[in-house]
């Protein structure tokens, strides 16, 4: 455990590094971080707050992720949520739509499925990484224009990362003008408005719908 202090004593931050030998499992590797581990880890820090670094190994020792938490977060009662995170670039991509909180026996379980740097975050900055995540879901262009037999792809904005996304699914409100498949690819088909619509599943079970209009002309 390290502390530091300001120039009156006070502790600034604090952080734990710890290991931990996972599980290897069908899914990736499991570990379980206890209420027990937390208490002591706080009582050696002397605060409530820590940082807790754990580096995931193999039953060979070898690395395979490194998960961070905060052991304000760590408590009974709270709903964390699993993030990759990006630390050269800043940014969080969605794992899955599961909520961790500690069982009744006092542990909270983890599986990662692959290797990198995961955050455990409380449900306050979770919604504000999931609302920046869904701004950036957004089509390339809102309108296309087309002659009738010709085709275009829904492509989406180069700010989405497809990481986030569980699935997208296509549909258009008039299958005589315009028809679209499953892949985002839209044909037009006679001289007409219609509009694409795409509904994008993100791995949290959040959705959002984007519009693209398409005018073909004959």
């Amino acid at each position: 455990v390290e502390v530091s202090q300001n120039k009156d004593g006070e502790t600034e931050s604090a952080e734990a590094d710890i290991t931990m030998t996972g599980k290897s499992v069908s899914k990736g590797i499991s570990i379980s971080i206890t209420e027990k581990l937390v208490s002591q880890v706080k009582e050696a820090a002397g605060t409530d707050d820590v940082t807790l670094n754990i580096a995931v190994k193999d039953s060979n020792g070898n690395l395979q992720c490194t998960i961070e938490a905060d052991t304000e977060d760590l408590q009974e009662d709270e709903s964390l949520y699993l993030y990759s995170y990006n630390s050269k670039k800043d940014t969080y991509t969605m794992v899955n739509a599961k909520t961790y909180q500690f069982s009744e026996a006092g542990k909270l379980g983890l599986t990662i499925s692959e290797a990198g740097h995961y955050k455990l975050l409380n449900s306050t900055e979770s919604a504000k990484i999931n609302s920046q995540i869904l701004k950036t879901v957004k089509l390339s262009k809102t309108s296309k224009t087309l002659k009738a037999g010709k085709t275009a792809q829904a492509s989406f904005a180069k700010a989405m990362d497809e990481k986030n996304v569980k699935k997208i699914t296509y549909k258009s409100t008039n299958k005589n003008v315009a028809t679209v498949s499953s892949t985002g690819e839209v044909t037009a088909v006679k001289a007409g408005m219609a509009k694409i619509k795409a509904i994008v599943t993100l791995r949290n079970g959040q959705k959002k719908t984007v519009t693209k209009k398409v005018k073909v002309n004959k």
